[in-house]
């Protein structure tokens, strides 16, 4: 006996709403039966865990469904069903482990953390001096110019008591089509007080070679030792100081 299932119109109506873009009911009508069919073939995925936070990447990065197979087709990755941009589990599968690995260095985080080897995005390195940060300029001059970057160095301190030391990022700001603009950060490393004189030295350098801005931003120390261990960035803080 085979048993069939109608979505009502409200529940059909829901799925059109939560889609990118302008999508029809008859797009819904369909994702809703290529996922359920696909989950009668497979009814329990077995996704890997990092591949199964490939999509909540473009979320964590302020960009919108509408514009994910815009910045995936830029990068050189093909384009996504439109059920896709809306599960986790479906992108997962849509994107091989090239794919997977572009993505990572796109949004400048870590490889491991797309494997599931790693919980954190970032490797947040103690930084002792300006050698440690020569390969800065070459990441710089490796970036792509088809997104018009635009690069500032983002420096976090502690505006609690006591020292939580400095978490320093490049910001990278991209333009898609000339309308959209996102960011994603470069982890640059950790500053002790002993060693928060090597960011002036790499500023003053990116700033004569490449015209970067810096700006400080103040934040707590939770915060401060959340980016440490690597987790996402804060992109808010609590105060701008340029």
């Amino acid at each position: 006996m085979r048993l069939y299932y109608y979505p009502t119109t409200a529940f059909v109506q829901a799925v059109q709403a939560s889609l990118p873009g302008t999508a029809s009911f008859n797009d819904a009508v369909s994702i809703i039966i290529d996922t359920v069919a696909h989950f009668s073939m497979h009814p329990f995925p077995e996704v890997p865990l990092g591949r199964a936070r490939l999509l909540g990447l473009f979320a964590q990065h302020g960009i919108p469904g509408v514009h994910i197979n815009k910045v995936m087709e830029k990068i050189g990755i093909p384009k996504a069903q439109l059920g896709a941009l809306s599960s986790p589990d479906l992108f997962a599968e849509h994107c091989s482990n090239d794919d997977a690995y572009k993505l990572a260095d796109f949004f400048c985080i870590t490889r491991p953390y797309v494997d599931g080897t790693r919980n954190t995005p970032y490797l947040v390195r103690d930084i002792n001096d300006l050698s440690d940060l020569s390969a800065i300029e070459s990441w710089i001059d490796s970036c792509s110019e088809e997104l018009q970057p635009h690069f500032t160095l983002i420096i976090y301190k502690c505006n609690g008591p006591g020292s939580s030391g400095t978490v320093v990022y490049l910001k990278k700001e991209q333009s898609l089509d000339m309308h959209f603009v996102f960011s994603t950060y470069l982890s640059v490393g950790y500053f002790t007080k002993q060693t928060e004189h090597v960011i002036n030295e790499l500023h003053e350098n990116l700033r004569l070679k490449r015209h970067i801005r810096k700006f400080e931003l103040t934040d707590s120390a939770e915060a401060i030792y959340s980016m440490r261990k690597g987790r996402f960035v804060n992109t808010t803080g609590t105060r701008f100081q340029s």
